[in-house]
């Protein structure tokens, strides 16, 4: 129950729809970074390091102003839909009802979607992040196992000249 209310709040559908624009902001600054990069092809390696640079910044600031924008909307989309109306009097009771009429203004089918899409993008982080870790891992052990090898074969050819290691 309380897992459903945490993926359909305000700041998890934010998130998503901060996912969703961020991919189609990164490709236009990716292909503006190509072009300027291309321009400057005879630039100093320095120069074209801090243009990628400031792309990949400008990259992780658009998403961080996206997911504001998008949470002050979905802040007032979720207060726009709790709207009371007075639906008359209960037959028996001649009682007053208010029912909670909650509008779909505003919701299409991606956004039923968002809370699956953030799923799969942090299971995908979180893999991803695994797989890196191994492969660093058996970077280092490998690296480890040569040096030991190496460091044997020099402790060797030092014991056989009769110099000490």
């Amino acid at each position: 129950m309380y897992i459903i209310h945490f993926l359909s709040s305000p700041g998890f559908k934010s998130l998503g729809w901060s996912l969703l624009h961020s991919l189609w902001q990164a490709f236009m600054l990716c292909m503006l970074t190509i072009f300027v990069l291309y321009v400057i092809r005879n630039a100093a390696a320095r120069i074209k390091y801090i243009i990628a640079y400031s792309a990949l910044c400008a990259t992780g600031i658009s998403f961080v102003f996206a997911l504001v924008r998008q949470y002050n909307i979905q802040q007032s989309i979720a207060a726009s839909n709790a709207v009371f109306i007075d639906v008359g009097f209960h037959k028996s009771m001649n009682i007053p009802l208010k029912e909670n009429i909650i509008q779909q203004n505003g919701s299409s089918y991606i956004e039923h979607l968002l809370p699956f899409i953030v799923l799969i993008y942090f299971t995908g982080i979180f893999v991803f992040r695994n797989k890196v870790n191994l492969s660093i891992q058996e970077n280092c052990f490998s690296q480890i196992k040569r040096f030991k090898k190496n460091w044997g074969e020099f402790r060797n050819t030092c014991q056989a000249n009769g110099s000490s290691a």
